[in-house]
């Protein structure tokens, strides 16, 4: 059988726009996840706010690594005063996340990669449907 040239172009072009959102939905916290997850190291933590209501619901922690103390916004899931584990880059401690980043990146993960197959999908579908290609 062969295959059309129609075929061949909506092909690549879903490639084309999976990649693209696999990179622009990737940068936003995957990276991140990730680089904590093969490098991060644990180190002890305190919750030292409320989930802010206008902000999503981010609280701020505090952490120390060696003399400095850092702190960084992010979902805690615990409330202001707990103690939490959180993961930060030995290379960059100002990069942390709360909690194990193995789950934050498996979390990160799922949507992401619905998103990189659904989306272009539907917009090539749109586009055929339009008899844009």
């Amino acid at each position: 059988m062969l295959v059309g040239k129609r075929s061949i172009l909506c092909f690549g072009l879903w490639v084309i726009l999976a990649a693209a959102f696999a990179i622009g939905l990737g940068r936003v916290n995957w990276i991140r996840y990730y680089r904590l997850a093969r490098h991060g190291v644990p180190t002890k933590g305190m919750v030292t706010s409320p989930p802010d209501p206008h902000n999503h619901g981010v609280s701020i922690y505090s952490y120390a690594v060696g003399p400095e103390t850092f702190t960084a916004a992010d979902h805690p899931r615990a409330a202001e005063g707990q103690a939490i584990t959180v993961f930060y880059l030995p290379d960059d401690p100002t990069v942390s996340c709360p909690g194990d980043p193995n789950e934050q990146l498996r979390s990160e993960s799922v949507p992401i990669g619905m998103a990189v197959l659904l989306a272009p999908t539907l917009i090539l579908i749109s586009a055929y449907r339009r008899r844009l290609i």
